[in-house]
């Protein structure tokens, strides 16, 4: 920057740590002091500052009353201090004191902070509507800001000003004209109608094209309604909006930024005018009367006047716009206003003329009003004459640098402030720097050079996070030291804002210690009794806890960041708690997690999904962010992941004491620290004194003593195939076990093969219930073993379609005999009978003691504990040898100790198995399982239910007679038929089956039949954190078997919380696509007993259903598509083109499909474009029972189906499901063989016999017989 301001630099470079800074040697800084309390004093004191904030504002004032030096001013703000609050209310008085004052921040969001800060401060205290904004702008790249979703800044940004001052300074039809205009119009409307008249009269006989009414259209209009001053606001913008739309259009290599706004600002007013040609088009049936025309055009000169006064004093600088011709712009729209009301109301009159000049004309109710209205109007006229000369605004050739100048408050980023410099821009006085800790010292600099800088104010705290430096070797260089912490350093005198009012004392305790030396103190509103809330139950969820989670791994991903699974299931875990305690106790609930891994952040956003909102002003919110993004926000709770977890005590840049300040602050009133205790102790930083911290002040807890952290930790574990960690008594499963239990190797092998995590967990749920003394009711040991000791002691539980298989052992410890529980496998069904004769190779060389200590039992209130024995006689030392050696053996092991015994495994045969084979499977929505005469099986065969005909199978009429209904060709179940009708969800469990609605209340019409089901279904904590909970309905008639469809009207409600489940008016048959789909209700559930209640108004009959469900992607999708030779074989798709090119016989024709194409010609043109895109097919896919030769893109049709859910052949419209799609292997030789060929090549000729040939531009190319060789000769 040439002509750089070095002011403020050359003070840096001298400062002085044993000279006061405040100190002028040419003026008392005590009376500069008192003067600028005097002065300021009220509007100080009603910023509600404390004691520490008044003096910062204060001392800031007092130095920029001083002209004899240049000053910077450091403002430390520590978290939760109000630091935002006391930069607002100085920027506040600089305003008012009309110091031109720079604002930067380092960040985009820093800036919006302050500056929304000031605004309400300023929107409080402007007495004449917006008049004043113009003295503020908001400088920056608006893309990059996202300034479209900050509306509340839209009259302060610089590009809006420009656009809304481009227009209302336009020469031709600016403010000045529109005040023209309605001067006009008020003396004399009626030679105003005669020229509309007139201009009606030449549009009927020369009629103009469509352009002038799209132009038109492009008008803003506001309806009937008074311009108040929201009415004012929202015509402003959307003019604004409207000339922004136009500078995109125009290149920036064209014109200049001065000139596009200019230029747009004319076409908008172009189009003002287009529609003042116009006008007599506005009326379709005839012109308008004389009444009619004075109200529109009154109306439509108002909005575009109302649009440029505002704009003028909104968005000028004060300076060029006095406050008493403001005064009278304000007044002379309000009397317009009014205006336009008693225009309308004269309208409803005979004689309107003579009252529109003033004629006295006198009713019983309404005289005094025309005679206002005149009066109004002579005034309105006499105002808007005065207007027109008495602004006087100099010849503006660059808006922007125009309201740059004038502006007395500047707001941008650091970097971006190196734009404002201009040759010959008007000096500024001041700059502000806010979380100035953050900015590196190069980019502090950036902002201290521009012209006229005298002081600068740098508000920030070094203990929290620095600027951000990749480069090591930089960073060993200071390179991110900020200019703060270096005046701190060398000894800058620093103003404390010293009372923090964000975080419950007990968070606050911590790091006020550690970080600031006791200095802070805290505000009243915290220590109140109503900052104490609990948000969930249990001393764990204090107000400030440390939860140690010691068998949490760290690992890494592919970006070699660092996460913690363990940790993710906790905190998913916690989220889903307090979401329903919120809901429960209708609290709002704001919520925090942050890590300083990356890794970890997108774990946790990924287990959340898209359950929670974002938005802090929702009922319940939650944000996961690193560290980094969490400085500067706060939420009720903050849940931290301190992700380490490993034996040598590395952290990383965990150990940073700047980030773990910013993450220990962000909490107002409950703060739960997660993390390894032995990893962060062993590491020697800051967070063993936070981990020791914590146990001395009774605020460390174990992450078992809460019972669903526990199934949370099971859950990760099983996740991440830690499974090991589970098997064994150190385990934490295992802390509370009435039982000891031992694992068999084969068990642990068997376990890991597992690949269903929702199995695994129940598994290792289960083990924990039965160490805990809980068994199952009844004989389990459910098979017969010829001549073997296995069917007296073997235990077999089921988990889904698998068998656990355990005993009752025998331990010895200590000279005393031990029942233990021995768990030796979980494998299918039909390994049973080989399990139980290894098992017997054990049993067989017990002795009867040891075989008797097995089956003893001890029963205390429901549940079976463990028994023991001390070693008293002489065949106990048999019996201690045998429990020696047998109990850490495996089965292999076994066969080695005992190889002579052999057992006959064909006499072994499960009874389970045997009974299935004669039972009838019966599923039906009625809820009965009994066989009736009727029954109708699903063609699925992994279902094959049966179900009740007469409860599915629903005639459209009654039958005479009360015959049973003929089934269809082809019968699916509901589920069945639902799981074609989404192929995007893939059914992972049925928490409900399906459930017939019932029919509650007859109408006389016939119709709008009430329907109604209530019904309960139970859920785990497990599924909901892995799958999605949805509630589906169908019609049981339902032509279209695969789709899902609700009932009229339909009411939905998950545990009394009302359900979304259609997005069409309740009267409507069906949604868009001719489909409805299912409701997710996971937040809505519950674990545990949960009810679902539906209702509808509606004469058909339908079912209910809820199912646990996982999405499936568009690949997986994709990969469910056989491929060639499974889906059809080439021969098959030959033989149906040959059929549909070369015609067939008589006989075949007689039988055909009335879609089959039959020609008999030398060749056929095909198409190869895709039906659905026009592209030229890719992968050609078809339906396999379709017999046309039409296909589709494969790809195009999935994704268009993952929107639609039709599965519907584009060609001949009919319904299939995605299992009947296959790819046409005669059609996909010929598009593979086409892939290099440009997008013209887009029809083929096929001749009878399956010959091809390309065709584009009319033109034949090469021939190529079916199997994709080419033919040399055309003779064929």
């Amino acid at each position: 920057m040439e002509s750089a301001n070095l002011n403020i630099i050359r003070t840096v470079l001298k400062v002085d740590p044993s000279v006061d800074e405040e100190k002028c040697v040419l003026c008392s800084f005590s009376e500069t002091k008192a003067s600028a309390i005097s002065n300021h004093r009220t509007t100080i004191e009603s910023f509600g500052l404390d004691y520490a904030q008044q003096e910062a504002v204060i001392s800031c004032i007092a130095t920029r009353e001083c002209g004899h030096r240049n000053a910077i001013n450091l403002v430390w703000g520590p978290p939760g201090t109000g630091k935002t609050k006391t930069v607002a209310s100085l920027l506040y008085l600089l305003f008012k004191m009309k110091c031109r004052t720079l604002t930067c921040a380092p960040t985009n969001i820093a800036v919006f902070g302050i500056i929304k800060r000031v605004m309400q401060l300023l929107q409080d205290g402007l007495e004449y509507e917006t008049y004043g904004l113009g003295d503020i702008v908001l400088f920056g790249n608006g893309k990059r800001m996202g300034i479209d979703d900050h509306e509340d800044l839209f009259d302060v940004f610089l590009d809006n000003r420009v656009a809304a001052l481009g227009s209302s300074l336009s020469p031709d039809h600016g403010w000045k004209n529109h005040i023209l205009s309605m001067v006009s119009f008020l003396e004399d409307p009626e030679e105003q109608y005669r020229e509309y008249l007139g201009k009606e009269k030449e549009y009927k006989e020369h009629n103009t094209d469509d352009v002038e009414v799209e132009e038109k259209a492009r008008i803003t209009s506001i309806n009937d309604q008074g311009l108040d001053k929201n009415r004012k606001s929202k015509l402003r913008k959307t003019f604004v909006h409207q000339t922004l739309k136009d500078n995109e259009k125009i290149s920036n290599d064209e014109k200049n930024s001065q000139m596009r706004s200019v230029g747009n600002a004319n076409k908008v007013n172009s189009a003002v005018s287009i529609q003042n040609e116009g006008e007599a088009r506005n009326k379709q049936d005839g012109s308008w009367t004389f009444e009619e025309f004075v109200i529109n055009k009154f109306k439509r000169i108002q909005e575009q006047l109302t649009f440029c006064l505002t704009s003028l004093y909104t968005y000028l600088p004060t300076s060029f716009l006095p406050l008493e011709v403001v005064k009278d712009m304000i007044r002379v729209l309000e009397m317009l206003q009014t205006l336009g009301t008693l225009f309308r109301t004269v309208a409803t009159f005979k004689r309107s003329k003579e009252i529109l000049y003033g004629v006295e004309i006198v009713t019983r109710n309404n005289g005094r009003h025309f005679r206002n209205m005149y009066a109004t109007k002579t005034e309105s006229i006499k105002i808007l004459k005065s207007l027109s000369e008495r602004i006087s605004l100099p010849n503006i050739t660059d808006i922007r640098s125009f309201c740059l100048k004038g502006a007395c408050l500047i707001f941008c980023t650091a970097s971006s402030s190196s734009k404002l410099y201009t040759e010959g821009m008007i000096p500024l006085e001041m700059v502000v720097i806010d979380e100035a800790a953050q900015l590196k010292e190069c980019e502090s600099i950036i902002p201290l050079q521009l012209p006229g800088i005298r002081h600068a104010i740098l508000i920030g705290d070094e203990k929290q996070l620095p600027a951000m430096v990749q480069s090591k070797i930089s960073e060993k260089a200071d390179f991110g030291r900020s200019l703060f912490e270096r005046l701190v350093i060398i000894g800058h005198k620093k103003h404390l804002l010293n009372v923090q009012y964000r975080m419950h004392p007990a968070i606050s305790l911590f790091p006020n210690r550690e970080f600031y030396e006791n200095k802070i103190m805290d505000g009243p509103n915290v220590k109140e009794a109503m900052y104490e809330k609990r948000f969930l139950k249990g001393n764990i969820f204090g107000s400030y806890s440390f939860i140690n989670i010691s068998s949490g791994k760290e690992e890494y991903d592919n970006k070699h960041s660092t996460r913690n699974m363990a940790e993710v299931y906790v905190i998913a875990e916690i989220v889903a708690n307090l979401y329903k305690e919120s809901v429960a106790s209708r609290q709002k609930v704001s919520v925090g997690c942050i890590s300083p891994y990356k890794a970890q952040v997108f774990a946790i956003q990924q287990k959340l999904g898209q359950k929670y909102s974002t938005d802090v002003n929702s009922y319940f919110s939650v944000n996961v962010r690193s560290v980094d993004g969490f400085q500067g926000c706060e939420e009720d709770v903050v849940i931290i992941s301190t992700v380490r977890g490993n034996g040598s005590g590395l952290v990383g840049f965990l150990s940073s004491r700047q980030r773990a300040n910013v993450a220990l602050t962000r909490a107002r009133f409950c703060l739960w620290i997660l993390g390894n205790a032995t990893t962060l102790v062993n590491s020697g930083s800051i967070w063993k004194q936070l981990v020791i911290d914590s146990k001395a002040r009774g605020c460390f807890f174990d992450v078992h003593e809460d019972k669903s952290l526990t199934q949370a930790i099971l859950s990760a574990t099983i996740e991440v195939g830690q499974i090991e960690t589970l098997l064994s008594m150190d385990s934490p499963l295992f802390e509370t076990a009435k039982w000891k239990v031992l694992f068999s190797e084969d068990f642990s092998k068997s376990l890991a093969r597992i690949k269903d995590a929702m199995i695994r967990e129940e598994v290792i749920s289960l083990l924990v219930k039965l160490s805990s003394g809980w068994r199952m009711s009844g004989k389990h040991n459910i098979f017969y073993n010829n001549g073997g000791n296995s069917s007296e002691l073997l235990e077999i539980y089921s988990v889904k379609y698998l068998k656990l298989i355990w005993t009752v052992d025998i331990l010895l410890e200590n000279s005393t005999y031990y029942q233990v529980l021995k768990i030796w496998d979980i494998i299918p069904g039909y390994q049973i009978p080989k399990l139980a004769k290894d098992i017997d190779i054990l049993f067989d060389v017990y002795t009867v003691n040891m075989m008797n200590r097995c089956k003893c039992k001890r029963v205390e209130r429901n549940l079976t504990l463990p028994m023991t024995w001390l070693i008293d006689g002489s065949d106990d030392s048999i019996d201690k040898n045998l429990a020696r050696q047998l109990a850490p053996m495996s089965f292999r092991k076994m066969q080695e100790f005992k190889s002579q015994v052999v057992s006959d495994s064909n006499n072994v045969k499960l009874k389970e198995e045997i009974e299935d084979s004669y039972q009838m499977k019966i599923r039906c929505p009625c809820g009965s399982s009994l066989q009736t005469e009727t029954m109708i099986q699903c063609e699925d065969k992994r279902c094959r239910t049966w179900q009740h005909v007469s409860c599915v199978i629903i005639p459209e009429k009654p039958i005479e007679g009360g015959a049973p209904p003929n089934p269809p060709e082809t019968f699916y179940c509901e589920l069945c038929r639902l799981s074609r009708a989404d192929p995007f969800w893939e059914m992972i469990e049925n928490p409900l089956y399906p459930v017939k609605l019932a029919f509650t209340g007859v109408p006389a019409d016939g119709r709008n039949i009430e329907q109604r089901i209530e019904k309960t279904f139970q859920l785990t904590t497990a599924a909901k954190q892995d799958y999605d909970l949805q509630a589906w309905c169908m019609l049981l008639n339902d032509k279209v078997q695969f789709r899902m469809q609700w009932p009229q009207h339909a009411d939905l409600q998950v545990n009394g919380i009302p359900v979304h489940c259609i997005d069409r008016t309740g009267s409507q048959l069906l949604g868009a696509n001719g489909r409805d789909y299912g409701a997710i209700i996971t937040q809505c559930s519950r674990d545990g007993i949960n009810k679902i209640l539906l209702g509808g108004l509606d004469a058909r009959v339908f079912c209910l259903g809820v199912r646990l469900v996982k999405r499936r992607t568009f690949q997986q999708i994709l990969n469910m598509i056989p491929k060639e030779p499974d889906g059809e074989i080439f021969e098959d798709a030959l033989a149906r083109v040959r059929r549909c090119v070369g015609g067939r016989t008589a006989t075949e024709n007689a039988d055909s499909d009335p879609d089959l194409e039959a020609v008999v010609t030398d060749f056929v043109p095909v198409n190869l474009r895709c039906p659905l895109s026009g592209s030229r097919i890719k992968v050609a896919g078809r339906f396999k029972p379709c017999v046309h030769m039409g296909c589709f893109d494969l790809e195009v049709f999935l994704e268009m189906n993952q929107r639609s859910r039709k599965w519907q052949c584009p060609i001949c419209l009919k319904n299939y499901s995605l299992e009947d799609v296959v790819i046409d292997p005669y059609f996909n030789r010929i598009t593979s063989q086409l892939l290099t060929c440009g997008e013209k090549v887009a029809e083929v000729e096929i001749k009878p016999d399956g010959s091809w040939g390309t065709k584009a531009d009319g033109d034949v190319g090469h021939w190529y017989l079916p199997d994709g060789s080419l033919i040399e000769s055309l003779d064929i």
